[in-house]
């Protein structure tokens, strides 16, 4: 059965769903971010959300339909937040340059927010770790699904406020951004192992900082460098 705290987040983050639904929906995140889509069956999931197999088959349709609800119930408010972010930071801009800080921040600050949750952080980050590398059709579709959007809106406005950057740069930009904020927001332990610099639990807030200032730092110091420009955008 849900704890009391646990109900609580799933009201809060699952809208109209039944009670069923969002027992189904608690345990599946766990059971998703401690062995992955495919590891995980559905009959796993019935037992541990107690829950009728034809009730869950009703509700979610498939295994496919349950992750779907469980990205849905995890990843959506962090889309809805970077995308009021990203158009606050638009309509601030008054049609001149977008400023890179801020688009980053609107990007990087909801992940970062949710990983450190104090329930939902650890299964975020596990979560996120199985997903972003399983190639099973399943899961790419529900992330597709979930993140393109977002995703590209973040593209296109960093596009935006580095117009002189390169293609081929900005694509390898991007690639080390997204890197960086998906190591970041797990935070495995393995540079504290290997540098022996124990982890000194930074604040959400300034962590968001400074990736934030080492990212933008990376992007501007690529639109500056003058070697092996590339194709630049239209």
């Amino acid at each position: 059965m849900l704890r009391a705290s646990d109900r609580e987040l799933s009201a809060q983050r699952s809208g109209e769903r039944t009670d069923t639904e969002q027992r189904v929906l608690m345990e599946a995140l766990k059971l998703f971010a401690a062995h992955g889509f495919n590891a995980t069956s559905m009959r796993m999931i019935c037992a541990a959300a107690e829950a009728n197999p034809s009730s869950v088959y009703y509700y979610f349709g498939s295994k496919r339909g349950v992750l779907r609800g469980v990205c849905e119930f995890l990843f959506e408010p962090v889309q809805r937040e970077r995308a009021e972010l990203l158009a606050k930071a638009m309509a601030k801009s008054g049609g001149s340059q977008l400023d890179l800080h801020e688009i980053l921040a609107a990007f990087i600050g909801p992940a970062i927010r949710l990983a450190r949750h104090p329930r939902l952080g650890r299964l975020f980050n596990r979560l996120a770790g199985h997903l972003s590398t399983d190639p099973t059709p399943d899961v790419r579709t529900v992330i597709a699904r979930i993140h393109d959007a977002a995703a590209r809106d973040f593209i296109q406005a960093v596009r935006k406020a580095c117009p002189d950057l390169a293609d081929e740069r900005l694509f390898i930009a991007l690639q080390c951004t997204f890197g960086v904020l998906l190591y970041t927001q797990s935070d495995p332990g393995r540079i504290a192992q290997l540098s022996g610099l124990e982890s000194t639990h930074v604040h959400p807030d300034q962590l968001i900082e400074l990736v934030v200032r080492y990212t933008a730092g990376g992007l501007q110091a690529l639109a500056a460098s003058t070697g092996g420009g590339g194709t630049r955008p239209e």
